[in-house]
């Protein structure tokens, strides 16, 4: 379970535009991989990677959504 993840997330997203002009991106592991967390990066529109754990899924079923999705998040930066 992931408290407060989001909030702390958009924070620290706040503080680090403070810091620099350029692109972020923001790498978080499946621990954090809730969709909350993924929206909040959409919405700050910032790059991002999640590191995820397959235990029941296979690699290739998750490039199979990749290469379906791709345009969606593309779509989503301009």
């Amino acid at each position: 379970m992931q408290k407060e993840a989001d909030a702390f997330l958009t924070q620290s997203l706040e503080l680090a535009r403070r810091a620099t002009d350029k692109p972020l991106l923001v790498r978080m592991d499946a621990g954090n991989d809730a969709l909350v967390n993924l929206n909040v990066c959409l919405e700050q529109n910032v790059d991002f990677i999640v590191k995820r754990n397959l235990r029941r899924e296979s690699p290739e079923e998750w490039l199979l959504i990749a290469q379906a999705r791709r345009h969606v998040l593309r779509g989503a930066r301009g």
